[in-house]
């Protein structure tokens, strides 16, 4: 299996849960072809406190088209680190999740996440242009605390 067939049916399930904190087995971003579990956090848990440990990994899954020059950008305390980031094209054609990179298609991308410190703390994500200082879209805040 593809690594990304099994990014897509991860995303895909976690997106149909009504509960956005759901736990799922997804690729170790920065490690290969080897799986971890992660909880996934989305926009769907802004104004809700999140729960988390010092040395906690989770990903946040955004929607994001690149073609448009439009991208996600973290604003993350001290309290985390950002390790890593992975863009995963939605697969558009072939049902066996081999169809090509399109241009123009959108998809989600994954931002790796550790918690590093104790504490009550938000993760802002803006939606904009980088160079275009009027070009925000959206936005939305995730507020962690950190469990005794």
């Amino acid at each position: 299996m593809k690594l990304n067939t099994l990014i897509g049916c991860a995303l895909m399930l976690a997106a149909c849960s009504p509960d956005a904190t759901t736990t799922t087995t997804t690729p170790d971003l920065d490690q290969g072809d080897s799986t971890m579990q992660y909880q996934v956090f989305d926009e769907s848990l802004a104004g809700e406190l999140i729960q988390v440990s010092v040395g906690d990994i989770f990903l946040v899954s955004v929607r994001v088209n690149p073609t448009t020059g439009y991208s996600w950008e973290p604003t993350h305390p001290e309290n985390l680190v950002l390790l890593d980031r992975d863009y995963q094209q939605d697969q558009i054609g072939a049902s066996d999740g081999d169809s090509p990179q399109m241009v123009g298609v959108g998809g989600r991308e994954l931002l790796k996440f550790e918690v590093v410190s104790e504490g009550e703390f938000t993760l802002l994500m803006v939606h904009s242009r980088p160079w275009d200082e009027d070009s925000e879209i959206d936005r939305f805040e995730l507020a962690f605390a950190t469990e005794d």
